[in-house]
């Protein structure tokens, strides 16, 4: 089991959310803060028109701005959890059960952003909030979740960044 004491968890819609500091691998959770402090830190936002200026030549990935928070996908031993830097872990929401099903066997972590859209505006950050805050009643379909960046996979101990 990820989360530390099984009667911290609280109902979110479908699922479950278990509160800071849950994660019960401390070196897994200390991974998890030491990539905010020193991973994401580092993303930087370019407007469309300041790309051939701001930025040296050479290859890049670009991708839409989802304003929520970061979040890591955890896939293994058949499960599937969402864990945030402070600790927080969510389960059995329908992003964590599609990740179950489409990963099933693997061993990976998954550096990315989980955010709310249930309209046709770009996702913001109130969004989220929302919806966590929903309870029993969250709108756990409105979560969705990017990946950035393979953090780590089974046998391989690399550490990004």
């Amino acid at each position: 089991m990820i989360a530390q004491e099984q009667a911290r968890w609280e109902p979110l819609g479908t699922g479950r959310i278990a509160p800071q500091g849950s994660i019960a691998d401390r070196a897994l959770a200390e991974r998890l803060a030491s990539y905010k402090r020193q991973g994401a830190g580092r993303y930087r936002s370019v407007s469309p028109a300041d790309l051939a200026t701001a930025l040296p030549p050479g290859p890049y990935v670009v991708s839409p701005k989802l304003d929520g928070e970061t979040r890591f996908l955890r896939v293994a031993g058949g499960e599937a959890w969402l864990l945030s830097p402070n600790g927080k872990v969510i389960g059995d929401v329908p992003a964590t059960e599609e990740a179950r099903r489409l990963l099933a066997g693997g061993d990976l972590l998954l550096a990315g952003e989980l955010y709310a859209n249930g309209s046709r505006r770009r996702p913001r950050v109130h969004d989220l909030a929302a919806a966590l805050a929903g309870g029993a009643g969250a709108p756990t379909d409105h979560l969705l979740t990017s990946a950035e960046v393979m953090y780590h996979r089974a046998g391989d101990s690399t550490f990004w960044p």
